[in-house]
């Protein structure tokens, strides 16, 4: 059996967190879902998580703040991180960037677009892992 790959969603919307879960499972993913950073960083310390895919704008803990908690965490700093949000300013994408999110992703998404950031970061992430392994 292979075991899928975890995506924990972030997003203060049902609606949104609904419609990116929906054809990542049909893809072959297993997602969490989380309503802010608060929930998610429960998730996180409850379950293994391969990918974060998280809003910027949340009530209680946002994406930014959200991705400063993971980023401390030795055990989370390796788990590729993208935003996805309906923040269209430039100098918003170029803070996330900046602060070295992995990807940033603006609604909406197209379904394609979400599956190959996804995978990508993924097959980045395992060839990572191979490597420090083959160097150990």
């Amino acid at each position: 059996m292979t075991i899928r790959p975890s995506i924990l969603l972030v997003d203060d919307y049902p609606d949104m967190l609904y419609n990116l879960s929906l054809p990542l499972e049909i893809a072959g993913f297993q997602t969490s879902t989380a309503s802010n950073g608060i929930e998610a960083l429960d998730i996180l310390k409850t379950q293994t998580i391969d990918l974060i895919l998280s809003d910027i704008v949340m009530p209680d803990m946002d994406g930014y703040q959200l991705f400063h908690q993971v980023r401390e965490n030795s055990a989370w700093i390796n788990i590729p991180f993208l935003f996805i949000t309906g923040c269209l300013l430039d100098s918003e994408i170029r803070y996330g960037k900046e602060l070295g999110v992995d990807d940033y992703l603006v609604k909406p998404v197209k379904t394609d677009h979400l599956l190959s950031a996804v995978r990508g970061k993924l097959k980045r992430q395992q060839q990572l892992i191979n490597r420090h392994k083959s160097i150990s």
